[in-house]
């Protein structure tokens, strides 16, 4: 089998533009040190896809190709933050924004807690969907994404944002506790005193789904 020495070997040999990234948050000099680019272009490429969101994805493919000189116009990659508000169509809103999009100004409010990843993948359609549905029962969504409900600056933006916008219940779609075993609940949904109803995002198809026996 081929290693990462031996790709590396072949596109030094071919002149072949070579781009060896980690798969993660964490830099790998090692491993970005086997790439044909230079090191500021490995760098970039690591960025767009560190960072991920379909505005990213869209600007590394024109940075690429610029790189095999095709000339392109690129940006440099665009941060995603750690945890932000989401609503269909608009960039970073707030809340005021957000209540603009509601069914009417005193639709009660419920926010909808899921993974910053989504943002990152561009697989938001389950929460438009989600949108949607609430808005059609007279319910206006308040979408938040997080790293982590354990994670401070995700934690703080969920209890500062309930605290400004008192939920009548609250969905969470992440799958993980927000406290430690046999200690008290202290996480950001505690403070509200609202039912919590955990939400379910399949990633299989719908038909599988349909005639599966779980969940």
């Amino acid at each position: 089998s081929y290693g990462i020495e031996q790709i590396a070997g072949a596109a030094r040999e071919n002149g072949v533009a070579l781009a060896c990234v980690p798969g993660d948050d964490t830099p790998d000099a090692d491993l970005m040190g086997r790439s044909t680019l230079p090191a500021e272009a490995v760098h970039r490429i690591w960025r767009y896809l560190q960072e991920g969101g379909p505005d990213n994805a869209g600007q590394l493919l024109a940075y690429a190709d610029d790189l095999l000189g095709r000339t392109a116009d690129w940006r440099e990659p665009a941060p995603i933050p750690r945890a932000g508000l989401y609503w269909p169509g608009l960039d970073r809103p707030d809340l005021d924004a957000i209540r603009a999009g509601w069914p009417s100004p005193d639709a009660p409010a419920v926010p909808l807690v899921f993974y910053r990843a989504l943002v990152q993948s561009g697989q938001l359609g389950p929460v438009d969907a989600m949108v949607e549905a609430l808005a059609a029962r007279g319910l206006g969504a308040v979408p938040i994404y997080v790293q982590s409900l354990k994670e401070p600056i995700s934690a703080a933006l969920v209890s500062d944002t309930l605290a400004a916008c008192p939920p009548a219940v609250i969905l969470n779609a992440t799958s993980f506790a927000v406290s430690q075993p046999g200690k008290a609940v202290d996480g950001p949904f505690a403070a509200s005193d609202r039912p919590v109803l955990q939400v379910v995002f399949s990633s299989g198809a719908r038909e599988a789904w349909e005639n599966g026996t779980r969940g």
